[in-house]
């Protein structure tokens, strides 16, 4: 299943004020939970969605190399701790390739995901 499939969405640092994007992560559907069309109503449900955070953001207007601020943020637990950043190659959701910080992405109760270029995979 491709990324792309699953409606991903970036996000930025809460209450980012800029004009110019900082991805520090994005959001997908979960491909375990799929949603699926009710078949009295035809109602689709909204899915559960899942999130990864980067240690290495997508910074296109040079935020961190023009020393704007400091990243990853000196934080110890949320989000933002280190053993919750993962790893990225590629910048777009056609591309992306997750090195998980704790060697897999899982999340209780939907499984283990990896994704490489751009494809799901469960496992």
């Amino acid at each position: 299943m491709r990324l792309t499939e699953l409606s991903p969405k970036w996000f930025e640092l809460p209450h980012w004020a800029s004009a110019d994007p900082f991805w520090v992560g994005f959001s997908f559907l979960c491909p375990h939970c799929l949603p699926t069309t009710c078949p009295t109503c035809g109602h689709r449900p909204h899915g559960q969605r899942l999130s990864v955070t980067f240690v290495n953001p997508i910074d296109p207007s040079g935020f961190i190399a023009r020393g704007v601020f400091a990243w990853p943020p000196n934080a110890t637990q949320g989000e933002f701790a280190p053993d919750r950043l993962s790893r990225r190659d590629g910048d777009t959701f056609a591309t992306m390739k997750i090195v998980p910080a704790i060697g897999c992405l899982y999340w209780e109760d939907h499984g283990s995901v990896e994704i490489v270029n751009g494809d799901v995979r469960l496992w």
